[in-house]
């Protein structure tokens, strides 16, 4: 029988896309190594529903508050019926109790971006950010192993073996802008119209992701922008529209990491608090030009370093480069490596 790998992540309008899609990562690997998967999700958009089941995972779609006692109550029950050889737990919303519980049911996983789960209980924790250290778990049981940097960045095959090629922009350079799974802010919008009154000409695309409540309202204003708007709702091939812009303009959240690997020159917002650290290590490694808080920069501001970016063929280079040496893409394999490898005491 193979080893079952189950996971235990959310996706919605609220929360965005990333931890399921990371975890997607995860999954693939485990998959392509010859696992069984499946998938606990507290009231799962129909596209993370279908894009599971079509690799094979047995999705349980929990009708339930997450985070909540009753959530750890219905996880660890499902939990004690699949038997599976390890647990993945990735999410804010997941306290200590939630992690001792499940330490106490068999091998888990722990993935966590704050530190905000103390005390570690779980068998391993990763911690795929440039600023993770040590010391954040230093209330850790001395059983519980860390996985900590980059080099541990879940990141999807699809992106792997792809690159970004400089080339000096056309008349038209082309921007995307990807905001995330969910974008509930509707950031994307904000940026399109400051982009679109820059003097010059831009080809503008819009990454619309599937779990965006914004469809409508991008395809609305799309007709009346000043510039054209390309939108692509959950498109089959993000990395060969990434890897087509001069530039890109995201938030600096989990597709940081696979610009990075891609080696796409970046101009990077933070919409959370917890992507403060992402961006000004992004920055301080000039992986990525930043552009401030979506909700203090300027479109004066914003324009200036956008124009600056494209015509500065140099600096695309260099960011791209400097993305490309810090993610190399195989951090999915590395965690397998130590799922596979590891030996509870």
């Amino acid at each position: 029988m193979p080893k079952t790998l189950l996971i235990r992540a959310d996706a919605g309008p609220d929360i965005g896309m990333g931890h399921v899609m990371r975890c997607l990562a995860l999954a693939l690997e485990w998959k392509r190594r010859g696992g069984a998967l499946a998938l606990l999700s507290a009231s799962p958009p129909d596209a993370v529903v279908n894009k599971w089941r079509s690799i094979g995972a047995d999705v349980f779609p929990l009708e339930i508050i997450r985070g909540t006692e009753e959530d750890l109550l219905v996880t660890a029950e499902l939990i004690g019926q699949l038997a599976p050889d390890w647990l993945v737990v990735d999410g804010y919303h997941f306290d200590s109790t939630y992690q001792r519980t499940l330490a106490n049911l068999g091998q888990l996983l722990w993935i966590d971006d704050e530190a905000h789960a103390a005390p570690y209980t779980a068998d391993l924790v990763l911690n795929q950010n440039l600023h993770a250290h040590e010391s954040m778990y230093a209330e850790r049981r001395g059983e519980t192993s860390l996985l900590l940097g980059l080099r541990y960045v879940l990141i999807r095959p699809e992106f792997l073996g792809r690159r970004w090629s400089p080339n000096t922009p056309s008349d038209c350079p082309k921007v995307v802008i990807i905001m995330g799974g969910s974008d509930p802010s509707n950031v994307s919008l904000a940026v399109a119209q400051a982009i679109s009154a820059l003097p010059v000409r831009i080809d503008i695309h819009i990454v619309v992701g599937p779990a965006s409540p914004h469809l409508s309202s991008l395809q609305h204003q799309s007709q009346r922008a000043t510039q054209p708007w390309t939108l692509h709702h959950a498109p089959h091939d993000l990395p060969g529209l990434l890897c087509s812009a001069d530039c890109v303009v995201t938030a600096a959240g989990s597709t940081s990491w696979e610009l990075a690997c891609l080696g796409v020159p970046t101009c990077l917002l933070t919409v959370a608090t917890n992507q403060l650290p992402i961006a000004a290590e992004l920055g301080k490694q000039q992986a990525a030009v930043l552009l401030g808080s979506a909700t203090d920069v300027s479109s004066s501001q914003f324009n200036q370093i956008l124009s600056d970016l494209l015509q500065d063929e140099a600096l695309r280079k260099q960011l791209s480069n400097n993305g490309r040496n810090l993610v190399d893409g195989r951090g999915s394999m590395r965690v397998c490596d130590q799922l596979c490898s590891f030996d509870r005491p």
